[in-house]
């Protein structure tokens, strides 16, 4: 043994430069693998995932986190979870990949909104209001998540409604059966458009001078 050590302390071909470094791979590492889903593929998974945050299992906490990372796909049920579980949660390596995903997700929410709010913007500048609600009417009616997850967006970044609108809006927020798309058509009811319409309706339903105190 101690020959072999002199032969390899005296090998002038042996540098540090040649000697690669193996790093463990731990279980709840994030890795950016894309995962395709479908809209009603992410609803249920998205489902799942918060789920198993809430495990009393630490093991079924990390792989949510893990699944999250590499869906890159969140909700507001789920970031809330997420902050709790950096805050509050008793396992350290929890905390720490929980407020790493967290600002991870947020960030990504930021900057698609800020990237769909410019290019909603482009799109709708050479189109009458009627038109551009006749087609987010048509989402928000749709069988599909995405078209009506796509309609509600496009609505915060317009400064005009119309009662077809939020009725269509009440309507999702009670009854829908996706609960990100309750809770979105309820934040939507309270856009300051949808507030001027809210306020139309019941100007309307009042005696005159009651009604033109409101306006």
């Amino acid at each position: 043994m101690a020959q072999i050590k002199r032969e390899l302390e005296n090998d002038t071909t042996i540098s540090r430069d040649n000697v690669v470094i193996q790093t463990p791979s731990f279980p709840n590492e994030i890795i950016g693998t894309d995962i395709s889903l479908s809209s009603s593929q992410q609803g249920e998974f998205l489902e799942q995932i918060l789920d198993e945050l809430q495990s009393k299992n630490d093991d079924t906490v990390l792989s949510a986190i893990l699944k999250l990372g590499q869906i890159q796909k969140s909700n507001a049920e789920i970031l809330k979870e997420l902050e709790t579980l950096a805050d509050e949660d008793e396992n350290m390596n929890i905390r720490i990949e929980a407020r790493a995903i967290l600002n991870s997700l947020k960030r990504n929410t930021a900057a698609a909104s800020e990237m769909i709010g410019t290019e909603i913007k482009m799109s709708e500048e050479n189109k009458k209001p009627e038109e551009v609600l006749i087609e987010i009417l048509a989402g928000l009616r749709s069988e599909k998540y995405d078209d009506r997850a796509s309609a509600i967006t496009q609505l915060k970044y317009l400064n005009f409604s119309s009662e077809a609108i939020r009725r269509e809006l009440e309507l999702l927020a009670r009854k829908d059966e996706n609960a990100e798309i309750r809770a979105s058509a309820m934040a939507a009811l309270n856009l300051p458009a949808s507030r001027m319409v809210q306020k139309r309706i019941n100007s309307s339903k009042l005696p005159p001078p009651e009604a033109a105190a409101l306006r």
